[in-house]
């Protein structure tokens, strides 16, 4: 007793054999009963025994239905395994065909002119290193000239340094000589005005204060009002110092001040000049402090450098590299440290004391301008600066002139009076006889005032000259204390050839440029060097992995070529196989046919393959290519000559899922008459839904 209850998939199945005379669970056969009964699988057993309605038409023959067949031979197992072998040899053939892209022998083809042509760059890229390595030579060589070049124009800036500070004292000496000759010259101009021995000031004074009384006596003595021209001028001279007039005294002091100023304004642009000279040389030193550390930072750089190669290409310990790496950083940060760290700058005490005292003279210039300015605006005067000292002298004469005409109107003088007068008189003529070979036997008021105000003029102006003479001689004094006159005197050959300083840095400027640029290719001819090498050592991988691609692909054309030849044979021995078992199909065939329909069966003939074609009008053609009847009844006819080669000895079942729906009622009938002729042999299950074909 057989049982079997089906689940929604296979797995779910279950499967019961029992004895029939015991009932007890049989293991005569597992839940493959089917195939084990008749040695077929489901698969091919659907292909013949069963004849389904949309499948009739196909009649194709697996390895099972072919080792059926060849019961009429002895031996089945190749058969059974044929399309397995067949399908993996035609894998193996597609895995290493050259035909295909992604056949290995292809791909090694490729794999093998790809790797030629990086092998016939190996001439080009010897060359290129050579080239790169005579370049990275001479740029060694120019990098060796440049530092020497370096520091032979480093020590011409020096000397050229040295020479222009010494130039620029020569010239500042020559400046303070010519300003103390032109000083003297002045005195000596100013000391010839006065022919003996110089008068005092206060004595001038004096002299001046006896003038103004002796001309108020005067005035008082004569008792006589102005004239008209006088009294004129009176009224004049009562609106122009209607808010007070200056002292004497107060007007000699702003004429000392503006002759002061004068002389301070004239001396101001050499030291201006100087002081530019000055702050010039300093700057010039604290440049070249800035470069020498530039260079120190560089000279670290190229250290370091050295270093690093040592440590990587040099054939040394392992701790050593480590210690040359450690050195090159450190020499490294150091230098970058030196580099970017900015020299301080201070401006030397000469500087700012020459800095200081141009500042005083400036203020001090400022200071007596604006006093002028106050002083003349106080008495209504214009203030230009070409005509001051003409008009300071002009507003004391006019003060004395005022002070005159006012007080002309005089009462009659006492006996004192007039015995001071007379006094007065004999000290003033003693006193011009003194300073004027030839006076005038009788000289008005006016006069002697005139001379001794040309007189107090000229000493005011001998003793600023004497004063300024004397500034002059210790600033020479104290420049020749400070500065060796006797080595910046005198001049050396060499030194004549020497350009200014400033040709030198720009040379230098120059030269580290370029130092700079060579460093620049230098380190590129190495990295393109050593990049070079690198590809010149994998195309020598290349070569030694072209001739072991070779022999690999030697080896699998030679496989290809046994497989394809196998392959070749395989089918030649399935083909002979199976033109053993065509006649029989053959035969089953055409009885079959003939009894489905009266159409002959000469046109039809079986391959090797097991395939049928119908030969028409000289040409063979696919039986698919007839109507949908045709095929059916092909097919079906085909099914049944196997099932009779198939099933010699037991007769299988027949299952017919209404395979005569696509016939014509001429065929139909001939289909029942075929139906009644095969359940002789066969037990027959037809299935149908229609009354026509039951």
């Amino acid at each position: 007793l057989l049982s079997r209850v089906f689940s929604k998939n296979a797995n779910g199945d279950t499967f019961r054999l029992q004895d029939a005379d015991t009932l007890l669970d049989s293991t005569d056969y597992t839940e493959q009963i089917g195939e084990e009964l008749f040695e077929i699988d489901a698969a091919s057993f659907m292909r013949t025994v069963y004849v389904g309605q949309e499948e009739c038409a196909e009649c194709t023959v697996s390895d099972s239905i072919s080792a059926k067949l060849g019961n009429l031979a002895q031996n089945t197992d190749d058969i059974n395994n044929y399309e397995t072998v067949a399908k993996r040899l035609a894998d193996a053939l597609n895995h290493m065909t050259a035909k295909r892209a992604s056949g290995k022998i292809n791909k090694l083809k490729k794999e093998i002119s790809d790797l030629l042509t990086q092998v016939r760059m190996k001439e080009v890229l010897e060359q290129s290193m050579n080239s790169l390595s005579e370049m990275r030579d001479e740029a060694k060589k120019r990098k060796e000239e440049i530092l020497l070049t370096q520091k032979d124009v480093e020590k011409k800036l020096e000397d050229a340094s040295t020479l222009e500070e010494k130039r620029a004292k020569q010239e500042q000496h020559r400046i303070l000589k010519q300003d103390l000759v032109g000083k003297e010259q002045e005195l000596a101009n100013a000391k010839a005005y006065f022919p003996g021995e110089l008068p005092a000031k206060q004595q001038l004074h004096d002299l001046q204060a006896d003038v103004s009384r002796l001309s108020e006596m005067e005035k008082k003595q004569s008792n006589r009002g102005l004239s008209d021209m006088e009294l004129e001028k009176l009224s004049r001279y009562d609106e122009k110092f209607a808010n007070g007039f200056p002292e004497s005294d107060d007007i000699i002091d702003k004429q000392e001040k503006w002759n002061t100023r004068n002389h301070m304004k004239s001396m101001i642009s050499m030291k201006q000049a100087n002081l530019e000279a000055q702050l010039k040389k300093e700057e010039e030193e604290h440049a070249g402090l800035h470069v020498k550390q530039r260079n120190k930072g560089i000279l670290l750089f190229v250290v370091a450098a050295a270093l690093l190669v040592t440590g990587l290409i040099a054939p040394v310990f392992i701790f050593m590299k480590i210690g040359c790496g450690i050195l090159a950083a450190l020499f490294g940060v150091v230098g970058v440290v030196t580099i970017s760290k900015k020299v301080s700058y201070s401006a030397s005490s000469t500087l700012r004391d020459m800095r200081q005292d141009v500042a005083d003279d400036l203020a001090k210039i400022d200071s007596i301008e604006k006093e002028m300015n106050v002083f003349f605006d106080t008495y209504q005067l214009v203030f230009e600066e070409d005509k001051v000292s003409q008009t300071l002298q002009k507003l004391k004469d006019d003060v004395w002139e005022y002070g005159n005409l006012s007080a002309k109107k005089g009462e009659s003088l006492s006996k004192e009076e007039l015995t001071m007068q007379e006094n007065m008189l004999e000290g003033l003529a003693r006193f011009v006889q003194t300073y004027i070979e030839k006076p005038a036997q009788t000289m008005s008021y006016l006069t002697y005032m005139s001379i001794l105000k040309d007189m107090e003029q000229h000493l005011l102006i001998y003793e600023k000259r004497l004063e300024e003479c004397e500034a002059s001689k210790m600033r020479l004094l104290e420049w020749e204390q400070k500065n060796n006159v006797l080595e910046f005197d005198t001049q050396n050959q060499a030194e004549s050839v020497l350009e200014k300083p400033a040709y030198y840095r720009e040379e230098l400027v120059k030269l580290r440029r370029e130092y700079e640029e060579t460093l620049h290719l230098l380190s590129e001819y190495t990295r393109q060097l050593d990049e070079k090498t690198e590809d010149y050592d994998l195309i020598l991988e290349y070569e030694d992995k072209i001739k072991l691609l070779e022999e690999e692909k030697v080896l699998l054309e030679e496989k290809y070529d046994i497989i394809e030849k196998t392959q070749f044979y395989l089918l030649k021995a399935k083909e002979s196989f199976t033109a053993k078992y065509t006649k029989p199909l053959m035969d089953g065939f055409k009885r079959y046919f003939q009894m489905l329909c009266s159409d002959t069966t000469d046109d039809y003939f079986m391959d090797a393959n097991l395939h049928i074609e119908k030969k028409e009008e000289g040409m063979s053609r696919d039986v698919r290519h007839l109507s949908r009847g045709y095929q059916d009844l092909i097919g079906l006819c085909m099914r049944l000559a196997m099932v009779d080669a198939m099933y010699g000895q037991e007769k299988p079942f027949i299952v017919l899922d209404d395979p005569f729906v696509n016939l014509d009622d001429a065929k139909l009938n001939g289909a029942k008459s075929f139906l009644k002729e095969l359940s002789n042999d066969y037990q027959v299950v037809y299935f149908t839904c229609h009354e026509s074909r039951a």
